[in-house]
């Protein structure tokens, strides 16, 4: 595979989306440079924030039991 992993995730994501996970993400269009044809950017699952502190990661263990 050359540069096109982010197209490749996109449409794993697009066919699971159609079965029930719907993470959030989106597909970056690449500086020209770089030779890639999108770029994919997910939002964390892990992520956590409060507002009395800065955001964190939830360690997915304690999420789990």
């Amino acid at each position: 595979m050359g540069h096109e992993e982010g197209l490749c995730e996109a449409a794993y994501l697009h066919l699971a989306g159609k079965l029930g996970p719907q993470p959030q993400w989106r597909l970056f269009d690449p500086p020209n440079q770089s030779g890639a044809c999108g770029w994919l950017g997910m939002k964390r699952f892990d992520w956590v924030s409060h507002p009395q502190k800065a955001g964190h990661i939830q360690p997915v263990h304690l999420q789990s039991g």
